[in-house]
């Protein structure tokens, strides 16, 4: 997932655990958390330095179209020759 905060833009991802660092401001921030398959999930925070967070994302309930691809081939060139 990327994780980052909307006014300084300070951004990160997590590891392959699920695990993320995230420098915020002493005041109030604000953490948007992304994932591809998954809602977005922004949120307003007040932490005192280095606390945990437990987030949880919902899966998207989006549906895609039906996607249709052609293709086309094309006939490679046949030599006429060869030089040796």
């Amino acid at each position: 997932a990327t994780l980052f905060e909307t006014r300084t833009r300070a951004a990160t991802s997590t590891n392959r655990y699920g695990f993320f660092s995230l420098p915020l401001p002493a005041r109030e921030a604000e953490v948007s958390v992304r994932f591809i398959g998954y809602q977005t999930v922004t949120f307003s925070i007040t932490q005192p330095k280095d606390s945990v967070l437990t987030l949880r994302l919902e899966q998207a309930t989006q549906a895609l179209n039906e996607v249709q691809v052609t293709g086309k081939t094309t006939q490679p060139e046949t030599p006429i020759g060869l030089i040796n």
